[in-house]
């Protein structure tokens, strides 16, 4: 999971990295050779694993479901709230694909400076977005698992 630590790891967390896994693939469809698809594919088998022990484990009560960021950039952009896991998600895959296509936009030496720096400030932008979809999702599933867990017998 590179340098964050399981412990502060969430399930919107756990998805994004599996949502840039499915945007990689889609992206590179043509050119990914086999073994990087082999790898990305077991990265993506070890995600939804762990994805499901976190739910457990949130359901449960051993590990809270939500982290707040507490991110101090760009107050004034910001998803609108959704409580639609599905409509979240999806948005959350859009963003990355609209990532994708601002970093190689922001990349391409033979786009115009401007070009590239608006790609820039429009990446800003975007992982904003993203970050407040990834808190979304941890939000609705802490949320929803808690409310289960009351109705428990």
């Amino acid at each position: 999971f590179g340098n964050v630590e399981r412990d502060k790891m969430t399930v919107g967390y756990l998805l994004d990295l599996f949502i840039i896994n499915q945007v990689r693939k889609d992206e590179l469809r043509d050119t990914i050779e086999a073994d990087v698809r082999m790898d990305l594919n077991r990265q993506d088998g070890h995600l939804l694993k762990e994805i499901g022990k976190f739910l457990i484990e949130i359901a449960d009560g051993e590990r809270p479901g939500f982290f707040a960021k507490h991110k101090q950039y760009d107050k004034n952009i910001g998803e609108p709230q959704d409580d639609n896991i599905i409509e979240v998600i999806y948005k959350l895959y859009q963003r990355h694909k609209e990532l994708w296509t601002l970093e190689d936009l922001r990349r391409d030496k033979n786009n115009s400076n401007k070009t590239r720096l608006d790609a820039c400030d429009r990446v800003s932008v975007a992982n904003k977005k993203r970050n407040d979809l990834v808190e979304m999702i941890d939000f609705i599933i802490s949320r929803r698992l808690k409310e289960s867990r009351k109705g428990r017998v």
